[in-house]
């Protein structure tokens, strides 16, 4: 008897363990999703001149030129194409790529800072 309240004594609290990671991870993704409603990014003004740059070229075809010369991967492109070119939200670009909001945004982020390089 002793043995079975023990392993059931375990029991709980290795639930308890996983239900309190499991709400870490919750909150963290709210937090994430909160910064994004809000509008408090990380960006810093360099990625805010960035972007103010790269919505200011005119023609498409100058766009992807300058997507050509970067060192951008595939993916990378494709993010910027969406969100600028096409001006998708980053939900329904992480929900195209089969990625989550966090990564397509920090991708993003990524991206802003190779850029600045070229413009």
């Amino acid at each position: 008897m002793g043995r079975l309240l023990w392993r059931l004594k375990l029991n709980i609290q290795k639930q308890q363990h996983t239900q309190r990671k499991t709400q870490a991870i919750i909150n963290q993704v709210k937090n994430v999703q909160r910064a994004d409603v809000n509008g408090k990014t990380k960006m810093n003004s360099e990625n805010i001149q960035t972007k103010h740059k790269i919505k200011e070229i005119d023609r498409i075809k100058d766009f992807n030129d300058l997507l050509e010369i970067s060192m951008l991967n595939d993916t990378e492109k494709e993010i910027l194409k969406l969100h600028y070119v096409k001006d998708k939200d980053f939900g329904y670009i992480a929900d195209t790529l089969g990625m989550s909001r966090a990564n397509v945004y920090k991708k993003h982020l990524k991206c802003l800072k190779k850029l600045r390089k070229l413009l």
